[in-house]
């Protein structure tokens, strides 16, 4: 996972679970940007990934997360 300056994030990998926060379950082997919220652009500040989720911070402090919640991520 890729968090720019510009708040864009792209992400790549065993999209499992919908861990990788693409809004699919399909495996990405390039980079794909995602978008936090579907009418637009939200800015990403923070973005951390686990083995089945992913988490995302906006630049206005609202929290994303995407996955599996099954240990309570």
């Amino acid at each position: 996972m890729i968090c720019k300056e510009s708040g864009e994030v792209y992400t790549w990998g065993v999209g499992e679970y919908g861990a990788l926060g693409t809004g699919m379950r399909e495996d990405v082997w390039s980079p794909a940007r995602i978008s936090m919220d579907p009418r637009g652009f939200v800015p990403v500040r923070k973005a951390s990934a686990g083995a089945k989720h992913s988490a995302f911070i906006s630049d206005q402090g609202a929290l994303y997360v995407c996955g599996t919640g099954e240990t309570g991520q």
